[in-house]
């Protein structure tokens, strides 16, 4: 059975934007991909963070300066309850103990930046320990 021209060309085109779909669905698993590779990169990071600045205080300086730059209502709110523990190694807040309420964060945060802009004590190319 002879195909016609426009049987032809429909096919091709179809077997085209399969191929692309393909590519499509390869590129979005790649780009997921990429962002789990990165969240996993934080998290890391931030676990490194915290386990150095609960057993040296030139890191519990800086995680301190980095908190206080935390300015998002929803990021304030991760926070609520928390605090750094040096005692227990663990992140618990000891008894008795809460983190700031996102409202005093926030008017502290503010006061910061009328204060002038940020200046880190700390130097990213030395090591905090020596």
């Amino acid at each position: 059975m002879a195909r016609t021209e426009a049987e032809r060309l429909e096919r091709r085109e179809r077997l085209a934007a399969q191929a692309k779909a393909r590519s499509d669905n390869a590129a979005a698993r790649e780009t997921t991909a990429e962002r789990k590779r990165d969240t996993r990169r934080k998290v890391i990071i931030g676990s490194l963070l915290v386990d150095a600045a609960e057993k040296d205080p030139a890191w519990r300086g800086l995680f301190e300066t980095l908190m206080r730059r935390v300015n998002r209502e929803q990021d304030l709110k991760a926070f609520e309850g928390w605090s750094l523990s040096a005692d227990d190694g663990r992140g618990a807040a000891p008894a008795g103990a809460s983190a700031p309420s996102a409202a005093a964060a926030s008017g502290a945060r503010m006061a910061q930046l009328e204060a002038g802009p940020f200046h880190a004590p700390f130097r990213w190319d030395e090591d905090p320990a020596a």
